[in-house]
């Protein structure tokens, strides 16, 4: 890219998509941004009673990674540039759809090679928050999938289960940490 590449790039404004999650609207940026995988994700736990599993269990996790590894499969089939996507994002978060997706997951078993399994090497976490006063928080960098920026200071947000977990100050271990 040179400077006139630059120069005549022009943004695009979009609406955010939306899904509801046990009470919570979630929001994202519609493709051709990741926004979408994790609404798909959501969606698919809405049909499995995770406040019955204990927080961090074997249970649990195999859940919530069965979850983001079938809505990855959708993302790599159905995700792109708006313009050529042949499946719309209301398609793909229909709550129909999502029903018949989460009953293809099987809580006692991991799914077979091929269905969803995250590739190993780099890839890129984002994340987005925003608070009743509008705020908005956007993190975004290189690494495998892993711990999360914190919610409390001195915890952490374990992406796999979704838990705030105690973590002494100053103990990175490969997340970001409020001081």
């Amino acid at each position: 890219h040179d400077a006139r590449d630059f120069a005549s790039a022009r943004p695009d404004w979009v609406e955010p998509i939306s899904a509801d999650y046990r009470g919570h609207r979630v929001c994202e940026v519609p493709p051709n941004t990741q926004g979408i995988t994790a609404l798909i994700a959501l969606g698919l736990l809405e049909h499995f009673d995770l406040g019955s599993l204990a927080c961090g269990s074997p249970e649990s996790i195999h859940l919530r990674i069965e979850a983001v590894k079938a809505a990855l499969v959708d993302r790599d089939a159905e995700v792109g540039d708006p313009e050529f996507m042949t499946t719309s994002s209301a398609a793909l978060l229909d709550p129909a759809r999502l029903a018949a997706r989460a009953g293809a997951i099987d809580p006692k078993r991991v799914a077979p090679d091929g269905t969803g399994a995250i590739a190993r090497g780099s890839d890129t976490v984002y994340l987005t928050t925003a608070d009743a006063e509008g705020n908005v928080e956007q993190v975004n960098g290189p690494g495998v999938v892993g711990e999360q920026p914190i919610l409390e200071p001195g915890e952490h947000f374990e992406y796999t289960s979704f838990c705030p977990l105690p973590t002494p100050i100053g103990s990175m271990h490969g997340s970001y940490q409020m001081a």
